[in-house]
């Protein structure tokens, strides 16, 4: 059996073997990668989208998340992960992402990829 440790170590090096393949298709900076979550299902984590500031609200940010999206339902994803400070919530909610516990600074949101 591994150790929490061994197990730790595997995940974070599956995680960045994972975040290499995703490319932008605009000027954003993303990490983005697919874990298994607690029922094997493969779901995809944006840990970090920046979006130049010179860029922002002309799409671009919207144009990445739907490529995003793309990008996990092709690598058989069922649902996106994010964790959105309290001033992109309106960003994410436009999106169609299901936004809890807004109470806090970071809230958690997801976005079902399942048909």
């Amino acid at each position: 059996m591994k150790s929490f440790t061994q197990f730790t170590e595997a995940r974070v090096k599956a995680h960045e073997a994972t975040r290499q393949s995703y490319k932008p298709i605009t000027s954003a900076k993303v990490e983005v990668w697919l874990e298994k979550n607690d029922e094997g299902e493969v779901v995809t984590r944006i840990d970090h989208i920046e979006i130049p500031e010179s860029k922002r609200f002309a799409g671009e940010g919207t144009k990445e998340i739907k490529n995003i999206m793309a990008w996990s339902k092709k690598n058989g994803s069922v649902q996106i992960v994010i964790e959105a400070e309290r001033d992109a919530i309106p960003f994410w909610k436009k999106i169609g992402f299901d936004i809890t516990d807004q109470g806090s600074r970071v809230s958690t949101g997801t976005f079902d990829l399942r048909p």
